[in-house]
């Protein structure tokens, strides 16, 4: 189900990916796999946030950023990337001052972890520099 409702966004039916296919799929993946059906919740997250969802969209993606620091610890690339994905929302929402504290954060880390020149951390280092209007995408 997910790559349907995939398929649907990458077409500009998002109203038809996420209703039913993605929040099927999440039903699903959360009976199954509990707390790990994490991927499922941030493809539905994005396709909430492309729709405008922003509010629906930073719910689960604080969700997803909680169970992946309780789970993989502050540092691990993925509660990085989740964290990154939650400061982008808030920029769509206008909440700037959160969204460049955690843009700062995960900044911080992957300088610390991967280095100052791994192409994580710069690309991090390019969208935290960016003038705030540009920031607030989709």
């Amino acid at each position: 189900m997910p790559l349907l409702a995939k398929t649907y966004g990458r077409h500009g039916r998002t109203r038809e990916a996420v209703e039913p296919e993605e929040e099927k799929a999440l039903e699903r993946s959360t009976k199954i796999l509990g707390e790990t059906a994490l991927i499922t919740m941030g493809n539905l997250a994005s396709t909430y946030r492309l729709q405008g969802r922003s509010v629906k969209a930073a719910a689960l993606q604080n969700d997803i950023l909680e169970k992946r620091r309780r789970i993989l610890g502050e540092e691990h690339p993925s509660t990085l990337i989740a964290m990154a994905n939650l400061a982008s929302t808030y920029w769509q929402q206008g909440l700037t001052m959160e969204a460049a504290r955690l843009e700062e954060e995960v900044l911080q880390k992957r300088k610390r972890i991967l280095g100052k020149e791994h192409p994580e951390t710069l690309q991090t280092r390019i969208i935290s520099r960016r003038p705030i209007v540009t920031r607030n995408v989709r």
